[in-house]
């Protein structure tokens, strides 16, 4: 046997001797992942009771500490349920008589804008002369046949008239402009009808 031949066989039986006689133990498998936890589902909430009765207080279950030995008590007592009391109200006392000093009473302040008396006054003229003038052309149709938009109308102004006349001493703004509307409209359903 040459030098050589020997040479080869030596390298390969130690090729071969490290690996293919030898079996290789298979990687361990990963751990598995720790389980998810369960979703937790939204309860619905409870419908509120009645006034006058009082809601019911439910025990919420309570868990022991995971390290903490669990000991047995023992149960409590049950105390008996107090009766419900049924709530009456009081009667109504009967109003204390006025003195006769107290009943000629100043009329109660009202909310609205507070006005300087040339701003109010220059309302005032304008709440006058839009109702003037939509009374007038309401007045001048009063006789004629109008169809159904036109006699809509004639009644949408009456009633800006209407609410006009019921605030105009409390809110002079809004009385005047409700007055200019009624204006407005009148005058166009007299040039309508004509």
């Amino acid at each position: 046997m040459s030098l050589r031949n020997a040479v080869a066989m030596v390298v390969l039986a130690a090729a071969l001797g490290g690996c293919f006689w030898r079996k290789r133990p298979a990687p361990a498998p990963p751990p598995p992942p720790p389980p998810l936890p369960a979703p937790v589902q939204p309860q619905p909430p409870e419908p509120m009771p009645p006034p006058g009765i009082e809601p019911r207080q439910e025990e919420l279950p309570v868990e022991p500490a995971p390290s903490v030995e669990r000991t047995e008590l023992p149960p409590a007592p049950k105390s008996p349920a107090a009766p419900r009391r049924r709530v009456t109200p009081a009667p109504a006392a009967p109003p204390a008589p006025e003195p006769e000093e107290e009943a000629v009473a100043a009329p109660a302040p009202q909310l609205g804008e507070v006005l300087k008396p040339e701003t109010r006054a220059a309302l005032q003229a304008q709440y006058d002369s839009a109702t003037a003038q939509a009374r007038q052309d309401l007045d001048r149709i009063s006789g004629q046949k109008l169809n159904a938009g036109q006699a809509q109308s004639a009644a949408r102004a009456r009633a800006f008239l209407a609410q006009a006349e019921g605030m105009v001493a409390t809110d002079p703004r809004s009385a005047a402009e409700l007055a200019r509307r009624a204006a407005l409209l009148a005058r166009d359903l007299a040039n309508s009808v004509r």
